[in-house]
């Protein structure tokens, strides 16, 4: 099967083209100039980008997006975390919860379009806290890395080790959006469906 995924961020067509590839799922990359809307809700942008492409492409297509949710902030940035990002940078961050609580999910959300069909949306949880300081060398693209510590560690995700991340993907990986996409679209998952 092909699939489009319309997204500007190397780092995400690269991870999804990996996982996708071993499920007998092509993938491309295509831009797409999103009139992006301003809303705490992770869900509620990536269905409005979704309608946006729709209008002008008629094949399967997906569109992903990422919010990070701060318990202690009534879960701001949300959505609304690359322009935070991008105004504050990382080591501003943590500071927005300095005498506050920590805890916060990071959460991912894949919507999945196929031709004249309602949107299919797969989602990725990842739990765990701010740092109390942006730390960290290991750069995987997310805006998140330097500051955003996943459940079970006690380092930022730019900070742990080969050994250390690996671990942590191999769990991330199983439950990842774009694993339960190629499950949902499998061959096997397909004739179960039948």
């Amino acid at each position: 099967m092909k699939l489009v995924f319309f997204t500007s961020s190397k780092t995400k067509f690269s991870i999804a083209r990996d996982i996708l590839n071993d499920y007998g799922i092509m993938l491309t990359k295509r831009k797409f100039n999103f009139d992006e809307i301003q809303d705490i809700d992770v869900k509620k942008v990536a269905l409005n980008k979704s309608n946006q492409v729709e209008r002008g492409y008629n094949g399967p297509f997906i569109i992903e997006d990422s919010g990070l949710y701060i318990e202690s902030l009534n879960n701001f940035p949300g959505a609304l975390l690359k322009f935070v990002y991008l105004h504050l940078g990382a080591e501003k961050i943590p500071l927005m919860v300095a005498n506050k609580g920590r805890f916060a999910v990071f959460i991912n959300v894949l919507v999945l379009r196929m031709p004249e069909s309602k949107p299919i949306i797969f989602t990725t949880e990842t739990r765990g806290k701010i740092a109390r300081v942006a730390s960290g060398g290991r750069k995987m693209g997310w805006a998140i890395e330097q500051f955003f510590i996943p459940s079970g560690f006690d380092k930022t995700l730019a900070q742990l080790d080969d050994s250390e991340y690996n671990s942590f993907w191999q769990d991330f990986k199983k439950s990842l959006h774009y694993s339960q996409l190629g499950a949902y679209l499998s061959p096997v998952h397909n004739h179960k469906r039948a």
